[in-house]
């Protein structure tokens, strides 16, 4: 019978806290496991966001825009949590539970 599962009617797979921070790429990682999230600010201000996603987050590193993996990236309770500088252009690696 339609609609008698147990899944919500729409989910979202990525939420963000501010919304001068927009999500421009997810993809398939080319080196190592995981997703490459790549995001920048619109408003000209720094901005602290909080990114939740469908499944919770394990692991993340700041990369370079050639997916170079650099520093971890922080995470609270699964989600990402970073600083964007203004006009910023930010690009992270992320390993899923």
């Amino acid at each position: 019978k339609a609609g008698s599962g147990t899944r919500a009617d729409s989910a979202s797979f990525i939420s963000v806290s501010q919304p001068n921070v927009i999500v421009s790429v997810v993809k398939k990682a080319e080196k190592g496991k995981g997703l490459v999230l790549r995001c920048y600010e619109t408003d000209g201000q720094d901005a602290q966001v909080t990114m939740a996603f469908a499944k919770p987050v394990r692991a993340a590193w700041h990369t370079d825009l050639i997916e170079r993996d650099g520093k971890p990236a922080h995470i609270v309770n699964g989600r990402l949590v970073v600083a964007i500088g203004r006009h910023a252009i930010e690009t992270y690696r992320l390993v899923f539970e």
